[in-house]
């Protein structure tokens, strides 16, 4: 709580009462604020974005291709088990 000195020193009357105003001129601050809160969100969005798509292509050459080749051997046995099973031509090569 601040008391000014003139109040103190009974030069003033009425101070118990008086009631002080403060305005601040915060709107650039604030629209800056807002401008890069809002680059950040875009920021992660691609971010996750990016990640999304790499996990998903990652997933589709690790364990998708591997067990679509697999099923298709499978049923290559199943309809002639003598038959020397040839793996599948998949449209996306494998690679290590």
């Amino acid at each position: 709580m601040y008391t000014p000195e003139q109040c103190m020193s009974g030069e003033i009357e009425g101070c118990k009462s008086l009631i002080a105003y403060t305005r601040l001129g915060i709107k650039e601050f604030s629209v800056q604020q807002a401008m890069l809160q809002f680059g950040t969100t875009i920021f992660t969005c691609i971010i996750l974005g990016t990640g999304s798509i790499m996990f998903s292509n990652d997933t589709e050459k690790i364990i998708i291709n591997p067990i679509t080749k697999m099923v298709s051997i499978i049923k290559t046995l199943a309809d002639d088990p003598l038959q020397k099973p040839e793996p599948p031509k998949l449209d996306d090569p494998v690679t290590p």
